[in-house]
């Protein structure tokens, strides 16, 4: 088993390195990959989508929602990105179906009541390429999403960037934007999967019993750890970046070695979002310089790029340049 395995890998690898330097690049931009912690989400997802099945056969309940909540880039729309892109192989749509039964919207920032039922009717209807409809009032917007939910064959929608529900709003748009939302939830053709940052969407559950009746317990996304006292962090951090590992278009790096993984976890503070934005800048800088792998001088200037200068990089050293960087202790 493990031969074919090692087969496999090195087969994709001659593939990829065969690959021209837009294919390489691409691969690298759209790797998305799959982590054991994101398991336990997914199964809720799938109650959600398992609970829709259940209240058409049964009058008195209705399906479940769910609201996810973690700080920004620690991985919150690939858990959804993933999720959809499995779903949707075991759907097999083109075959089975005309269209798909889930649904994701990124929400604009400052949203309001119009706007999100104009994004909520695009996905049921042909209402975006209806000029004459999208000037209609939201009483009547909200009206014909009921009327055209049971027929559209949408089961699950994934709202996200929640946080703007409440960020930079009046309290009565915010309190308009809520309502809805748990409107929504009584509808039995359809599960909603909220999306947000933490910090707004704790103020949200506290701010509106209603919406956490509905919406809650929030579950909660962290992002990595690396704690010597718990090898168990270390050891998922580890898997995290051989899987990278193999996915990126190189001959391997051992991104999961120690010396590389805290230096990576140091970096990014173990965020999702900034780890791959610094890898694939440093896998870009590799590639066009006609590397066969990543170098320390490619995440160095990666890092310089993405981290430096933000709040994240602030009080750091690049760990990537220092020759004589440690692991630091707590």
């Amino acid at each position: 088993m493990n031969c074919s395995w090692r087969n496999s890998e090195n087969s994709n690898q001659k593939k990829r390195r065969e690959m021209n330097e837009t294919e390489r690049i691409a691969l690298v931009e759209h790797i998305c990959t799959l982590y054991p912690r994101l398991q336990q989400f997914f199964e809720h997802m799938d109650q959600c989508t398992q609970s829709v099945t259940e209240a058409s056969q049964n009058l008195t309940q209705c399906p479940l929602n769910m609201a996810v909540a973690g700080q920004a880039g620690v991985g919150k729309t690939v858990l959804a990105q993933i999720w959809l892109s499995e779903a949707m192989r075991k759907m097999q749509v083109g075959e089975t179906r005309s269209s798909s039964p889930y649904h994701y919207i990124r929400l604009p920032a400052m949203i309001t009541q119009k706007s999100l039922l104009y994004h909520l009717l695009c996905t049921a209807t042909d209402f975006c390429s209806n000029r004459q409809l999208s000037v209609t009032n939201t009483w009547n917007m909200e009206n014909l999403f009921f009327q055209v939910l049971p027929a559209s064959g949408i089961h699950l929608i994934i709202l996200d960037n929640c946080e703007y529900l409440i960020r930079n709003q009046s309290m009565h748009t915010t309190s308009a934007l809520i309502e809805l939302l748990v409107r929504l939830t009584y509808q039995r053709d359809l599960s909603l999967i909220l999306l947000g940052e933490l910090a707004a969407m704790e103020h949200i559950m506290e701010a509106f019993p209603k919406f956490e009746r509905h919406f809650g317990p929030l579950l909660h996304l962290t992002p990595f750890g690396w704690d010597r006292a718990h090898p168990e962090t270390v050891m998922e951090w580890q898997t995290l970046l051989t899987t990278l590992d193999h996915e990126l278009p190189f001959d391997e790096t051992a991104l999961a070695a120690e010396g590389i993984g805290y230096r990576l976890f140091y970096a990014t503070d173990g965020i999702v979002g900034r780890l791959m934005q610094l890898l694939f800048v440093a896998a870009e800088k590799a590639i066009l310089e006609a590397s066969t792998t990543l170098s320390l001088c490619d995440l160095a200037y990666a890092y310089n790029l993405c981290i430096a200068e933000t709040s994240m990089g602030r009080g750091k050293v690049n760990p990537f340049s220092a020759s004589d960087f440690r692991e630091m202790s707590d």
